[in-house]
């Protein structure tokens, strides 16, 4: 979906809840994008802890989305991504 769309994965944040989500959590967290998830499985959060922008939103489902989405608006760092 990036190339299609010309952007970079570091541009872009991705939410998921479970496994079958893993995939785009590499991708995208791999290029140094952000990646949000609120399934609360602890096996899922420590696949994801090595990447550089990774957010644990305390709500789960739509709330989580909605906390993470807040999260970015209220100044999460960016730039790096945006620069790529």
């Amino acid at each position: 979906a990036c190339r299609s769309l010309r952007t970079s994965p570091g541009a872009v944040a991705f939410v998921g809840d479970s496994r079958n989500d893993q995939a785009a959590f590499d991708y995208v967290g791999r290029h140094g994008g952000w990646v949000a998830f609120f399934g609360g499985a602890e096996v899922m959060e420590e696949s994801l802890r090595g990447y550089p922008r990774v957010y644990f939103p305390r709500e789960r489902g739509s709330e989580g989305s909605a906390e993470f989405i807040e999260f970015l608006s209220e100044g999460a760092p960016l730039a790096a991504a945006l620069e790529e």
